[in-house]
């Protein structure tokens, strides 16, 4: 603590060139913490999903035909299931807008479609109430609602009695039976409820086949491989070919089949370059401000040749004044990495105001241990690197000769 104390005084007595070095470190730190935030919560942050390296985004795919990624049909859903041993479980969801009337005025909010198997599937349940059952998914009598934490929030209030209340969406009541957790990341966003996705005869048929607006996620079983699900995709089409030989023309020139694709891969999309890069180039940043700042720490240092001497002849051995150096520089960067921190905050929530639609899942601007901890490893290791330079310059005052006291 001493040196702590006589670091803050030493940088006290030089405020401009405190004051310099402070900014310069909170730039260069900040540009860091604003990234490594994105990247941490679209690339690295666990999953919120029971075994997310099992789940799997499910695609139709029309290669021939120039379309290498397409919808899924409730036929070509019902077929993997069924006959795919590679998959444990498995979900198909798609989007709708609904009208909620709540105290009579009507507003638009969109909704997702899930089949019971949802929450099944994503190894999630509802933070209250219950999730929807095989009943609740019956054509014609699927009135039921699963609110997204923010809805229950924002347009409840918060109030755990809405479970079991009717809502009227599309001037139709519905029943609230469960409220999801506020982490609960759904696959497509800026939804604010679920409904049922309820399958009708004709739905369930052949004639349905090609008619496809949904998307499909499945639990591979323990020990299944995604080349294995590719490949009795493959199986299932040949079968069905075989089984309706008026399509065998067009599968075979379209090249029809289904692929797999691993939830964090689809739900990163195309950001995981742009993101990497960003962290480079703010990396570089954070390398030229150590540079200046290490600058003028050397510009310090050669001013500072006569304190060390003084300090050495009066019994300050070389390992103390190296230990104080350091102890500088490490209260110099902590003190950037503070307002780097804020200076980072206020930058992620400028990102995620310009880009938040191209973002993934749910990203936020909140302070997390990760962030929190790749602060302080930024300003350890940058601390370290400005302790040492002025610690290399004052083993080089050993032979200083300290001044001479003369007495009339």
């Amino acid at each position: 603590m001493r040196n702590v104390r006589y670091a803050l005084r030493a940088l006290a007595r030089q405020p401009v060139f405190a004051l310099v070095a402070v900014l310069t470190l909170a730039v260069g730190i900040g540009a860091n913490t604003a990234i490594f935030s994105l990247l941490y919560q679209v690339l690295l942050r666990p999953l919120p999903y029971g075994s997310p390296d099992r789940l799997v985004f499910v695609w139709n795919s029309y290669p021939r035909m120039g379309l290498p990624q397409a919808s899924v049909s409730i036929p070509d859903f019902i077929d993997r299931t069924t006959q795919a041993p590679a998959i444990e479980d498995a979900t198909l969801f798609t989007q709708r807008s609904l009208s909620l009337t709540e105290g009579g005025q009507p507003e638009q909010l969109r909704a997702l479609r899930v089949t019971p198997s949802f929450f099944s599937t994503l190894g999630r349940s509802p933070q209250l109430g219950r999730a929807f059952t095989d009943a609740d998914a019956q054509p014609g009598a699927d009135q039921f609602a699963i609110l997204t934490y923010g809805t229950w929030s924002s347009r409840f209030g918060g109030d755990p009695a809405v479970i079991g209340r009717d809502i009227r969406l599309d001037g139709v009541p519905h029943r609230v039976v469960g409220v999801l957790p506020a982490d609960f990341d759904l696959p497509s966003r800026d939804v604010s409820l679920l409904v049922p996705f309820s399958f009708t005869a004709r739905d369930r048929s052949d004639e349905a086949r090609g008619n496809e607006y949904s998307a499909m996620i499945a639990r591979l079983a323990p020990g299944a491989t995604r080349e294995q699900f590719d490949a009795q995709m493959k199986t299932i089409v040949s079968r069905n070919v075989d089984r309706m030989p008026r399509l065998r023309g067009f599968a075979e020139s379209s090249g029809f089949t289904g692929y797999s694709v691993p939830i964090r891969d689809q739900l990163v999309g195309n950001v995981r370059a742009p993101l990497l890069v960003l962290q480079v180039g703010v990396g570089i940043v954070l390398l030229i401000a150590c540079a200046n700042v290490a600058n003028l720490l050397l510009m310090r240092a050669t001013g500072r040749h006569r304190e060390v001497a003084i300090r050495a002849a009066i019994g300050a051995g070389r390992r103390h004044l190296i230990w104080q150096m350091l102890t500088e520089g490490l209260v110099l960067s902590l003190l950037g990495a503070a307002g780097g921190l804020l200076l980072g905050l206020v930058g992620v929530r400028a990102l995620i105001a310009l880009a938040g639609s191209q973002l993934p899942g749910t990203v936020d601007a909140s302070l997390n241990l990760p962030l929190l901890g790749f602060t302080l490893a930024v300003a350890f290791a940058t601390g370290l690197v400005f302790g040492l330079v002025p610690a290399w310059s004052a083993m080089r005052t050993r032979n200083v000769e300290p001044p001479r006291l003369t007495i009339e």
